[in-house]
């Protein structure tokens, strides 16, 4: 279930016949039920816009599920490929996307990073 960009997961709970959420993805503690799936989408929903304008009322720093930041382990000859790649194509590892990181191909393997596969060389948006 989603709503303005936060995520929540659902669970029924049998003992008391409601269905139970929680926001994922922030630290703050947001939660919600409701005895049918419209009424947990309505309290989901004004759970979060509450959360929204409690942050503005008390001028807390709102937290975003995600920031789009990935902060990854690579080997240093895959690092150095990428950051050459970037650099012959004008851009900056931390202002573009190579292209073969959206759609990664994965392979069996027991070392961590054989898994990966495709050219971080020279493909760069």
């Amino acid at each position: 279930m989603t709503y303005d960009g936060y995520t929540a997961r659902v669970e029924y709970d049998e003992r008391d016949e409601i269905f139970v959420g929680r926001v994922l993805g922030i630290r703050t503690t947001i939660s919600f039920h409701g005895a049918t799936v419209a009424q947990l989408r309505r309290r989901f929903e004004a759970a979060v816009r509450d959360y929204l304008a409690d942050c503005r009322q008390r001028c807390l720093r709102l937290e975003k599920p995600v920031s789009g930041k990935v902060l990854l382990r690579l080997p240093p000859e895959v690092h150095g490929a990428a950051l050459v790649a970037a650099k012959a194509a004008g851009k900056s590892l931390n202002h573009g996307q190579p292209k073969s990181c959206r759609t990664p191909r994965i392979r069996e393997s027991s070392n961590a990073y054989a898994g990966v596969t495709g050219s971080l060389s020279a493909r760069v948006v």
